[in-house]
């Protein structure tokens, strides 16, 4: 079903985004920078510097782990990238004000041309266990879905 909705969003031009994975990895580059102002729990974004993609663990069952990132991969040819696209995340409530989503614009240039449409668990307050769910959009069109479900690490292999 993606397929033939990604395809119409792009007619004619034989390039399609590409989904590449989902899952979740403690070995995200750790080169990165924080820009302020944007509509997250915190106001704040991470941006990695790396051009490498880390190695994720394909599951759709998260450890909800401080240092965790989580989310999916896409690869988008670059004239894509005329269009504004944006990822977002619909959780469970946490943090002062009971937040359940988040949205952030998203550069190509980072991991290669590759879109991380993700999150990093940085602080306790962001250990909420539950269902997940990542999007990428472009202007009022959903790309891709996909559903992670955070859980206890005891419960994981």
């Amino acid at each position: 079903m993606l397929a033939t909705i990604i395809s119409g969003i792009f007619p004619g031009n034989g390039k399609t985004p590409l989904f590449l994975e989902y899952g979740y990895t403690a070995d995200f580059p750790q080169q990165q920078h924080i820009v302020s102002g944007f509509d997250t729990v915190d106001g704040e974004l991470i941006r990695s510097r790396s051009t490498e993609k880390p190695l994720f663990v394909n599951s759709r069952k998260v450890p909800a782990t401080v240092g965790v990132a989580f989310g999916f991969w896409v690869e988008v040819p670059s004239n894509v990238f005329a269009k504004p696209l944006r990822g977002s995340v619909h959780h469970p409530a946490m943090g002062p004000e009971s937040r359940t989503n988040q949205t952030w614009p998203l550069e190509k240039h980072f991991f290669g041309g590759r879109l991380f449409v993700g999150y990093r668990l940085e602080d306790e307050y962001e250990l909420v266990l539950g269902d997940w769910t990542f999007e990428l959009w472009e202007n009022d069109l959903i790309l891709f879905e996909q559903t992670l479900e955070l859980v206890d690490p005891a419960t994981l292999p």
